[in-house]
């Protein structure tokens, strides 16, 4: 599968095109637009609002594009070509505010998860459990897929599965941030599977971002599939719901930008050099303006998106401290 830039959610690397199925050079560089964009809304947006973007028109995907970059790869004696697509953020940022949709700023994230399948009176959470054993499974039938999270499943451990079996299915019982948070990810989530009849009802219980968020929802088998067809469907759609849920977490708000003014400490000359050097890899940056300036302070107004927690802990990955005291921002470089 895909994975995107380190550096920005706004570049899809690796699209694979078989280049000898097209007529001339436009049309497969119109393929690799088209397969980069809906990479990119697969990624970003929420499900109930990729149905629309998929609809936009090879024009205006056009118009969103940066640029990009071509190489030759062999594979089975077909000629494919590896593209790398890099959208432009305030063409893509104007085009989601022009459309009224918000978009999730995260590029990738490890979660914790441990699926339970619940069968008549039995509880599998290790041993025959269909879900524990195939959640991860590569799925290699699309070369293009996304890979939005990257799945850990815990070892087996007897102290969790007594916790759960003597939770008789009270599933909210269960302390999910004690059961999993030993795994080392601020992410975590238990699935459970309940069979009864024909369908399969879901409880997810999950911890993200440092929240609780519970959700609930029910699968037919109206197709009368076969066991596994089924059991694929189920991991197929939970993956989807927490996949929203956790770009839910992390969604930009075009509408409501926030402005902050920084009081910036200067110790050493290249102070300033590294927190601007900083700001331009936070993609969540709109501007940013250093009005005022002398040997030991600069005063800078920042425009962003998104959340004012997240941001400050984002500047603190980059090595700047981020401070409030009586109503007045004030950040330095970290010694």
């Amino acid at each position: 599968g895909n994975v995107l830039s380190e550096n920005t959610i706004f570049s899809v690397n690796n699209i694979i095109i078989q280049s000898g199925k097209y007529r001339n050079h436009q049309e497969f560089l119109d393929q690799a637009y088209k397969e980069g964009f809906y990479q990119l809304i697969e990624r970003i947006s929420l499900r109930k609002d990729y149905k629309k973007l998929k609809q936009t028109s090879l024009k205006d995907i056009r118009n969103l594009i940066s640029h990009f970059q071509i190489q030759k790869v062999n594979n089975q004696n077909l000629i494919q070509r590896s593209v790398n697509i890099y959208f432009d953020k305030e063409r893509i940022n104007k085009f989601f505010f022009k459309n009224n949709l918000t978009y999730s700023d995260f590029i990738s994230k490890k979660i914790t998860i441990l699926p339970i399948q619940y069968t008549d009176d039995d509880i599998m959470i290790f041993s025959n459990n269909y879900f524990y054993e195939n959640w991860v499974k590569e799925e290699n039938e699309n070369l293009n897929s996304i890979k939005v999270l990257n799945y850990i499943l815990p070892i087996e451990n007897l102290e969790l599965i007594k916790l759960i079996n003597q939770s008789n299915k009270n599933y909210e019982s269960l302390k999910i941030d004690e059961i999993l948070l030993d795994y080392g990810n601020q992410d975590i989530a238990l699935i459970h599977i309940d069979f009864s009849q024909n369908k399969a009802k879901i409880f997810l219980q999950t911890f993200i971002s440092g929240k609780k968020i519970n959700k609930s929802l029910t699968i037919d088998n109206f197709g009368n599939m076969n066991k596994n067809d089924f059991n694929d469907i189920i991991i197929k759609k939970s993956k989807q719901e927490i996949e929203d849920i956790i770009k839910k977490e992390n969604i930009l708000d075009l509408r409501t930008p926030i402005f902050l003014k920084i009081n910036f400490s200067i110790i050493k000359e290249s102070d300033l050099k590294f927190f601007q050097n900083a700001i331009g890899q936070i993609s969540v940056v709109e501007n940013y303006e250093v009005s005022q300036i002398n040997s030991k302070n600069s005063q800078i107004k920042i425009k962003f998106y998104g959340n004012l927690i997240k941001f400050q802990k984002l500047l603190e990955s980059k090595g700047i401290d981020l401070n409030i005291e009586d109503n007045e921002w004030s950040g330095k470089k970290r010694k």
